[in-house]
């Protein structure tokens, strides 16, 4: 009432619509709470190195919402990941990734050349790793640095959340089969809707 100045009856109203939605649900002793349904995601699917299972986001369901495509000068940070100098020719990506009509992550990816230039912006549809596989990009290992943090306010409204709100911050850097760095990218993602799942096994050697 206080945030858009209006109604009780109208927020009462509101909060149905979200409920009858699936959006929220009421809890005795706690109150209102967020039910988003939460994306569960295998930790080999996320690093790109395993073909995705049927039902996963990278099996087709996820949409990119391209903000940036541009050559520019590689930023120091960038540079740093993928053993180039700063200010060497790079491509700048920036999107959004949307899931069930609902953004669920902010990416920027650097790349350099000559790989950058065997991207085809018209193939970007679903996600980064089918857009390499599309441009016939290999993989060979991929790294992920991830933290908690709190979601800004220009991050706040490409999520459609309020700055503040718990998100996840990672960095990736993509090397290709012959070990050599090619992509650096700062991901951004809702904290409520990632889940990681991992499964590892002893070597009985």
């Amino acid at each position: 009432m206080e945030e858009f100045g209006v109604s009780r009856s109208a927020v009462r109203e509101a909060l149905a619509l979200l409920r009858a939605e699936g959006m929220i649900d009421r809890v005795q002793g706690i109150g209102t709470v967020d039910v988003h349904h939460k994306v569960v995601q295998e930790l080999p699917e996320f690093h790109g190195v395993v073909s995705p299972e049927p039902g996963s986001i990278y099996a087709g369901q996820m949409r990119v919402l391209v903000l940036d495509w541009s050559e520019i000068p590689m930023p120091s940070m960038a540079a740093d990941n993928l053993d180039a100098e700063p200010g060497d020719r790079c491509l700048r990506i920036d999107y959004v990734g949307v899931l069930d009509a609902q953004p669920i992550g902010v990416a920027t990816n650097y790349m350099r050349w000559p790989e950058a230039a065997a991207l085809d912006r018209s193939k970007f549809r679903t996600d980064w790793y089918a857009l390499m596989h599309a441009c016939g990009l290999p993989i060979g290992e991929t790294t992920w640095l991830m933290e908690a943090s709190l979601a800004d306010e220009h991050d706040a409204a490409l999520l459609g959340v309020s700055a503040g709100a718990p998100m996840m911050v990672a960095e990736q850097v993509i090397y290709a089969v012959d070990g050599a760095a090619f992509d650096f990218a700062v991901a951004r993602s809702r904290g409520d809707r990632a889940v990681f799942f991992s499964r590892a096994r002893r070597n009985p050697a």
